[in-house]
Protein backbone atom coordinates (compact mmCIF):
# COMPACT_ATOMS: atom_id res chain seq x y z
CA UNK A 1 0.00 0.00 0.00
CA UNK A 2 1.57 3.25 -1.17
CA UNK A 3 2.29 5.94 1.76
CA UNK A 4 -0.58 7.98 0.21
CA UNK A 5 -3.31 5.12 0.83
CA UNK A 6 -1.94 5.12 4.22
CA UNK A 7 -2.91 8.62 4.59
CA UNK A 8 -6.33 8.64 4.05
CA UNK A 9 -8.45 7.72 7.17
CA UNK A 10 -12.41 6.97 7.47
CA UNK A 11 -13.91 9.83 9.53
CA UNK A 12 -17.79 10.53 10.08
CA UNK A 13 -19.04 8.95 7.09
CA UNK A 14 -15.98 10.59 5.17
CA UNK A 15 -13.08 9.44 3.58
CA UNK A 16 -10.21 11.98 4.99
CA UNK A 17 -6.56 12.64 4.81
CA UNK A 18 -3.66 13.01 7.70
CA UNK A 19 -2.69 15.95 6.10
CA UNK A 20 -0.24 18.64 7.98
CA UNK A 21 -2.60 21.92 6.55
CA UNK A 22 -5.78 20.30 8.82
CA UNK A 23 -3.73 20.06 12.05
CA UNK A 24 -3.50 23.06 13.87
CA UNK A 25 -3.56 24.46 17.60
CA UNK A 26 -7.02 24.79 19.73
CA UNK A 27 -6.62 28.19 20.26
CA UNK A 28 -6.26 28.87 16.45
CA UNK A 29 -9.37 27.19 15.30
CA UNK A 30 -11.34 28.59 18.18
CA UNK A 31 -9.80 32.45 16.54
CA UNK A 32 -11.12 31.74 12.92
CA UNK A 33 -14.47 30.31 14.31
CA UNK A 34 -17.69 32.25 13.83
CA UNK A 35 -19.93 33.21 17.00
CA UNK A 36 -23.07 33.16 15.55
CA UNK A 37 -22.44 29.39 14.00
CA UNK A 38 -21.01 28.15 17.23
CA UNK A 39 -23.79 29.50 19.49
CA UNK A 40 -26.46 27.55 16.63
CA UNK A 41 -24.29 24.92 17.11
CA UNK A 42 -23.82 24.57 20.94
CA UNK A 43 -27.45 25.08 20.92
CA UNK A 44 -28.31 21.72 19.05
CA UNK A 45 -25.63 19.55 20.43
CA UNK A 46 -24.95 20.87 24.06
CA UNK A 47 -27.91 23.18 25.19
CA UNK A 48 -30.68 21.27 23.95
CA UNK A 49 -32.75 23.52 23.18
CA UNK A 50 -35.66 22.87 21.34
CA UNK A 51 -35.25 26.55 19.69
CA UNK A 52 -34.73 26.79 15.99
CA UNK A 53 -31.42 28.08 16.15
CA UNK A 54 -31.75 29.89 13.19
CA UNK A 55 -34.74 31.53 13.70
CA UNK A 56 -33.89 33.19 17.37
CA UNK A 57 -34.40 36.45 17.47
CA UNK A 58 -34.19 39.61 19.37
CA UNK A 59 -33.08 40.09 23.03
CA UNK A 60 -32.36 36.66 23.20
CA UNK A 61 -30.37 36.02 20.14
CA UNK A 62 -28.13 39.55 21.05
CA UNK A 63 -27.43 38.33 24.33
CA UNK A 64 -26.51 34.25 23.52
CA UNK A 65 -24.21 36.04 20.95
CA UNK A 66 -22.66 38.69 23.28
CA UNK A 67 -21.70 35.70 25.46
CA UNK A 68 -20.09 33.83 22.95
CA UNK A 69 -18.20 36.50 21.42
CA UNK A 70 -16.62 37.71 24.44
CA UNK A 71 -15.58 33.94 25.50
CA UNK A 72 -14.38 33.64 22.31
CA UNK A 73 -12.46 36.72 22.51
CA UNK A 74 -11.24 35.80 25.50
CA UNK A 75 -9.66 33.05 24.82
CA UNK A 76 -8.25 34.12 21.81
CA UNK A 77 -6.47 37.03 23.89
CA UNK A 78 -5.26 34.08 26.32
CA UNK A 79 -1.22 32.83 25.27
CA UNK A 80 -1.73 29.11 24.45
CA UNK A 81 0.55 26.74 26.89
CA UNK A 82 3.25 24.49 25.07
CA UNK A 83 1.77 21.02 25.15
CA UNK A 84 3.60 18.88 27.50
CA UNK A 85 3.52 15.99 25.29
CA UNK A 86 3.25 15.66 21.38
CA UNK A 87 1.64 12.10 21.49
CA UNK A 88 -1.67 13.45 22.35
CA UNK A 89 -3.86 14.97 19.50
CA UNK A 90 -7.58 15.92 19.56
CA UNK A 91 -9.89 14.47 16.35
CA UNK A 92 -13.52 14.25 15.38
CA UNK A 93 -15.51 11.39 17.16
CA UNK A 94 -19.19 10.66 15.81
CA UNK A 95 -21.60 8.69 17.94
CA UNK A 96 -24.70 7.50 17.93
CA UNK A 97 -27.56 6.95 20.11
CA UNK A 98 -31.02 5.76 20.72
CA UNK A 99 -33.71 8.94 22.04
CA UNK A 100 -35.52 6.52 23.48
CA UNK A 101 -38.85 7.06 21.25
CA UNK A 102 -40.15 6.78 17.58
CA UNK A 103 -37.64 5.20 15.45
CA UNK A 104 -35.47 7.87 15.48
CA UNK A 105 -31.34 7.77 15.97
CA UNK A 106 -29.34 10.47 17.00
CA UNK A 107 -26.04 11.23 15.71
CA UNK A 108 -23.27 13.43 17.75
CA UNK A 109 -19.51 14.36 16.70
CA UNK A 110 -17.83 15.66 19.68
CA UNK A 111 -14.15 15.79 20.47
CA UNK A 112 -11.92 12.90 21.89
CA UNK A 113 -8.17 13.16 22.50
CA UNK A 114 -6.38 10.27 20.81
CA UNK A 115 -3.27 9.17 22.51
CA UNK A 116 -0.65 8.24 19.73
CA UNK A 117 1.96 6.45 22.06
CA UNK A 118 -0.81 3.98 22.68
CA UNK A 119 -0.94 3.27 18.74
CA UNK A 120 -0.03 -0.31 18.41
CA UNK A 121 2.65 -1.35 15.66
CA UNK A 122 1.24 -1.70 11.84
CA UNK A 123 -0.11 -5.15 11.44
CA UNK A 124 -0.89 -5.79 14.64
CA UNK A 125 -4.88 -6.08 15.93
CA UNK A 126 -6.54 -2.46 14.32
CA UNK A 127 -9.67 -1.31 16.59
CA UNK A 128 -12.98 -2.06 15.52
CA UNK A 129 -15.29 1.30 15.11
CA UNK A 130 -18.14 0.53 16.90
CA UNK A 131 -15.96 -1.09 19.57
CA UNK A 132 -13.58 2.51 20.05
CA UNK A 133 -16.78 4.83 19.91
CA UNK A 134 -18.29 3.17 22.76
CA UNK A 135 -15.21 2.50 24.88
CA UNK A 136 -14.41 6.67 24.34
CA UNK A 137 -17.60 7.99 25.10
CA UNK A 138 -18.76 5.55 27.84
CA UNK A 139 -15.57 4.26 29.59
CA UNK A 140 -16.99 0.82 29.12
CA UNK A 141 -15.51 -2.49 29.12
CA UNK A 142 -16.80 -4.43 26.49
CA UNK A 143 -14.60 -4.34 23.81
CA UNK A 144 -12.05 -6.40 26.10
CA UNK A 145 -12.08 -9.87 24.64
CA UNK A 146 -9.87 -12.88 25.27
CA UNK A 147 -8.82 -11.29 28.36
CA UNK A 148 -6.97 -8.42 26.59
CA UNK A 149 -6.91 -5.10 27.65
CA UNK A 150 -9.29 -2.45 26.50
CA UNK A 151 -7.26 -0.88 23.33
CA UNK A 152 -10.13 1.19 22.75
CA UNK A 153 -10.21 2.90 26.23
CA UNK A 154 -6.21 3.12 25.94
CA UNK A 155 -6.42 4.99 22.82
CA UNK A 156 -9.34 7.62 23.17
CA UNK A 157 -11.16 9.66 25.88
CA UNK A 158 -13.50 11.87 25.85
CA UNK A 159 -12.35 15.68 25.66
CA UNK A 160 -14.85 15.66 29.03
CA UNK A 161 -11.46 15.23 30.82
CA UNK A 162 -10.55 18.78 29.91
CA UNK A 163 -12.86 20.05 32.75
CA UNK A 164 -10.83 21.74 35.20
CA UNK A 165 -7.93 22.19 32.82
CA UNK A 166 -6.36 25.67 32.73
CA UNK A 167 -7.65 26.87 29.32
CA UNK A 168 -3.74 27.79 28.71
CA UNK A 169 -3.15 24.10 28.40
CA UNK A 170 -6.49 23.22 26.49
CA UNK A 171 -5.77 26.13 23.79
CA UNK A 172 -2.65 24.59 23.34
CA UNK A 173 -3.22 21.28 22.32
CA UNK A 174 -2.87 19.92 18.71
CA UNK A 175 -6.42 19.43 16.84
CA UNK A 176 -7.23 17.52 13.77
CA UNK A 177 -9.71 18.98 11.58
CA UNK A 178 -10.27 17.15 8.29
CA UNK A 179 -11.26 19.83 5.31
CA UNK A 180 -13.55 16.63 4.28
CA UNK A 181 -15.71 17.11 6.81
CA UNK A 182 -18.49 19.75 7.00
CA UNK A 183 -18.75 23.15 8.34
CA UNK A 184 -21.16 22.09 11.32
CA UNK A 185 -19.41 19.02 11.93
CA UNK A 186 -15.98 21.29 12.47
CA UNK A 187 -18.05 23.44 14.24
CA UNK A 188 -19.18 20.56 16.85
CA UNK A 189 -16.14 19.67 17.30
CA UNK A 190 -14.64 22.94 18.93
CA UNK A 191 -18.25 23.49 20.45
CA UNK A 192 -17.43 20.26 22.74
CA UNK A 193 -13.97 22.05 23.32
CA UNK A 194 -15.63 25.49 23.93
CA UNK A 195 -18.47 24.23 26.12
CA UNK A 196 -15.90 22.06 28.70
CA UNK A 197 -13.78 25.21 28.64
CA UNK A 198 -16.93 27.88 29.45
CA UNK A 199 -19.33 25.03 31.61
CA UNK A 200 -19.63 27.65 34.01
CA UNK A 201 -20.42 30.77 32.02
CA UNK A 202 -23.15 29.55 29.17
CA UNK A 203 -24.66 27.94 32.28
CA UNK A 204 -25.73 31.23 34.27
CA UNK A 205 -26.46 32.65 30.45
CA UNK A 206 -28.85 29.44 30.50
CA UNK A 207 -29.98 30.63 33.89
CA UNK A 208 -30.52 34.35 32.62
CA UNK A 209 -32.57 33.16 29.69
CA UNK A 210 -35.57 31.86 31.46
CA UNK A 211 -36.56 35.02 31.96
CA UNK A 212 -36.16 36.06 27.96
CA UNK A 213 -38.96 35.22 25.73
CA UNK A 214 -37.69 33.12 22.91
CA UNK A 215 -39.37 34.65 19.52
CA UNK A 216 -38.90 32.20 16.79
CA UNK A 217 -41.64 34.06 14.34
CA UNK A 218 -41.83 37.69 13.52
CA UNK A 219 -39.57 40.26 11.19
CA UNK A 220 -36.63 41.98 12.80
CA UNK A 221 -33.68 39.20 12.56
CA UNK A 222 -32.26 36.83 10.23
CA UNK A 223 -29.39 34.60 10.89
CA UNK A 224 -26.06 35.13 9.23
CA UNK A 225 -25.22 33.98 5.99
CA UNK A 226 -22.54 31.78 7.40
CA UNK A 227 -24.74 29.71 9.87
CA UNK A 228 -27.47 29.48 7.38
CA UNK A 229 -24.74 27.57 5.23
CA UNK A 230 -23.34 25.92 7.74
CA UNK A 231 -26.99 24.03 8.35
CA UNK A 232 -27.98 23.84 4.83
CA UNK A 233 -24.28 21.48 4.53
CA UNK A 234 -25.16 20.25 7.77
CA UNK A 235 -28.90 18.82 6.68
CA UNK A 236 -27.25 17.72 3.28
CA UNK A 237 -24.50 15.80 5.06
CA UNK A 238 -28.19 14.10 7.23
CA UNK A 239 -29.73 13.32 4.45
CA UNK A 240 -26.66 11.68 3.09
CA UNK A 241 -26.16 9.47 6.18
CA UNK A 242 -29.85 8.32 6.21
CA UNK A 243 -29.50 6.84 2.60
CA UNK A 244 -26.57 5.20 3.44
CA UNK A 245 -28.20 3.74 6.34
CA UNK A 246 -30.74 2.51 4.49
CA UNK A 247 -29.13 1.14 2.29
CA UNK A 248 -27.24 -1.24 4.58
CA UNK A 249 -30.38 -2.31 5.61
CA UNK A 250 -31.80 -3.35 2.21
CA UNK A 251 -28.39 -5.14 1.75
CA UNK A 252 -29.09 -7.11 5.23
CA UNK A 253 -32.56 -7.93 3.44
CA UNK A 254 -31.32 -9.23 0.10
CA UNK A 255 -28.89 -10.90 2.15
CA UNK A 256 -31.73 -13.09 3.91
CA UNK A 257 -33.60 -12.96 1.44
CA UNK A 258 -30.86 -15.33 -0.12
CA UNK A 259 -29.93 -17.70 2.82
CA UNK A 260 -34.34 -17.75 3.60
CA UNK A 261 -34.25 -18.93 -0.02
CA UNK A 262 -31.42 -21.49 0.04
CA UNK A 263 -32.97 -22.72 3.35
CA UNK A 264 -36.59 -23.05 1.37
CA UNK A 265 -35.25 -24.94 -0.84
CA UNK A 266 -33.09 -27.63 1.13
Amino acid sequence: MGSSEKDHIQCCFVEAKATPEDITCVHAALASIDPEALLCVLMDTRLGWTVDPLRLQGAAKRHLIGKTAAMLGLMHDMEPAPMASSDQIIVPIQSFGYPGRGCCIERTISAAILDLSAVQEEGATHLDYAASTSACLSGSSAAVGDGKRDIAHGLLSSADAFIGTPWADVLGYAIWLPYALTDYERISVLAHLFWVMSFSGFAESLFEMRTVSLRQHGRGGTPSAHAVRCYEEHHQKMERVACLLSHNGMVDACNMAHCLKRTMAA
